[in-house]
């Protein structure tokens, strides 16, 4: 009786001490993100600024997306190896700096160089943090997720408005040297509380097929791809779609906002639902509502429908984002868990760097309407593979 006594009282002491863990992680990444998202709706029209087209607009951004998606399984496959906390410090300190880079820039090409460097700090930041949330997690990962995801998606709500206020208030260099200076907050509060690191593995982990390349975790890694393709076209051309429609940067910083706080509502529910129902049903809502708010925004021609549409597509992501990191962290082994998360971060910014590139010459040649329903209809696709997937059968790692 005793023993069961003792038992219980170190579970809950357990479960206690990983929702501080988690608390401290969801504060570090709303700072990170806020700071970051300080420079989403600023570095498109300081680009333009210094005589940068849409082009080399798109350019900027995918300088920074193929860094993030290039290096984040690398830096996962380290955070399992060495622990979650170093990547993270090293990742916020180079998240920062790149704020304060871009903010001295003179050309569009100083703006890529300092943009990639950014794209570099978050494949070392932010796998690790996802990673670190999961291993804290027990057997609750989808609300842990959903609350982690939303604390970051909140952060980047308060980091769009705020960026649209000061670029008013401060102009744009300025702004984003304010961007440097909160993500260096949260690297502060990384280093002080972030101090007791996950159990690692003792032996470098083995990538083999058997372990990670199961259908369950390549179908997750795709479907992130397609999602981020397809929404990932708002993030360069939204702040120039918007001015088209006569959008103050207050207002254009507003709809990012709107965005990210739909995105945040959706991330606890899907939480739930992951761990109810599984993550690949889940997904599939996200996916179909992510294809129907690109077609929204291809057919917006007021301000307020544009902020619905942007808000719609917030939401799916959100929604699809959280079950999919449910997913990869259910399906993976432990000691590849890091690697199997930064997958989602890899394919994630993969997907929105070709939407930068690709979709800078979509637009040039066939406007901003008809390229935002090509991505809904890449979006349709992605929800059905998902939707077939769902009719395979579930098998677990034991099996």
């Amino acid at each position: 009786m005793k023993l069961l006594k003792f038992y219980n009282c170190g579970s809950v002491a357990c479960g206690m001490l990983g929702v501080r863990k988690l608390g401290f992680a969801c504060c570090v990444v709303f700072l990170s993100y806020c700071g970051a998202f300080i420079r989403v709706p600023v570095v498109p029209l300081y680009a333009s600024k210094l005589g940068a087209g849409v082009f080399e607009v798109g350019a900027i951004v995918f300088g920074f997306m193929i860094a993030a998606g290039a290096l984040s399984v690398p830096m996962g496959i380290v955070s399992d190896l060495i622990g979650r906390r170093r990547p993270v410090l090293v990742g916020l300190a180079m998240n920062s700096a790149c704020s304060l880079l871009l903010a001295a820039s003179h050309t569009p090409l100083q703006l890529l160089a300092s943009y990639t460097a950014g794209g570099v700090g978050v494949a070392s930041f932010s796998p690790s943090l996802s990673s670190y949330v999961s291993d804290v997690s027990g057997n609750r990962v989808g609300r842990a997720f959903g609350f982690y995801l939303a604390s970051l998606q909140i952060g980047m709500a308060a980091g769009s408005a705020l960026g649209g206020v000061l670029a008013e208030l401060l102009g744009l260099r300025r702004t984003l040297a304010s961007s440097g200076l909160v993500i260096a907050a949260a690297l502060v509060l990384a280093y002080f509380t972030l101090l007791e690191r996950p159990r690692v593995p003792v032996e470098k982990p083995k990538l083999s097929p058997s372990k990670l390349m199961k259908p369950s975790i390549i179908g997750a890694w795709g479907s992130t791809l397609a999602m981020s393709s397809s929404i990932g076209l708002l993030l360069p051309f939204l702040p120039l779609y918007a001015r088209e429609l006569g959008a103050s940067r207050v207002a254009i910083g507003a709809i990012f906002s709107a965005q990210s706080v739909a995105n945040s509502l959706g991330r606890i529910p899907a939480g739930y639902a992951s761990d109810s129902v599984g993550g690949r049903p889940v997904a599939v809502a996200g996916m179909l509502g992510v294809a129907a708010a690109m077609v929204a925004t291809s057919l917006a021609s007021s301000l307020e429908a544009l902020a619905a549409a942007v808000a719609l597509a917030g939401l799916s992501a959100g929604v699809f984002s959280t079950a999919a990191n449910s997913i990869l962290s259910e399906e993976a082994p432990q000691d590849l868990r890091g690697a199997s998360i930064s997958g989602f971060n890899a394919f994630l910014y993969l997907g929105y760097a070709l939407s930068s590139l690709v979709g800078g010459v979509a637009v040039e040649r066939l406007g901003y309407p008809l390229s935002f329903r090509a991505a809904g209809f890449l979006a349709a696709l992605a929800a059905v593979a998902l939707i077939v997937s769902c009719m395979v059968p579930h098998r677990s790692l034991e099996d």
